[in-house]
């Protein structure tokens, strides 16, 4: 589980904080219509969660993280099949 200030970061805690980055740059992007980064960034945010939650074994986040991942995923399959 998450740590107090005092503990030493460990790949764990920069895991967590890196998805949590990148999921707020995924949000400011999709709020400012800039597709299709914001997918790609949300998609890498989502695979750090996964990560996360099996580390710390929380089945809610790391089924509604792979569930999204597969919603982003899709989108930009999608998106790459409409510049051909």
């Amino acid at each position: 589980m998450p740590g107090d200030l005092g503990t030493r970061y460990t790949w764990l805690t920069i895991t967590e904080w890196l998805a949590t980055a990148c999921l707020l740059a995924s949000v400011a992007l999709s709020a400012f219509d800039i597709y299709p980064i914001n997918a790609v960034i949300g998609l890498i945010s989502n695979v750090l969660w996964v990560m996360v939650g099996i580390k710390w074994q929380r089945w809610s986040i790391v089924t509604s993280s792979a569930v999204v991942c597969m919603i982003y995923t899709a989108g930009i399959f999608r998106y790459l099949l409409t510049m051909f």
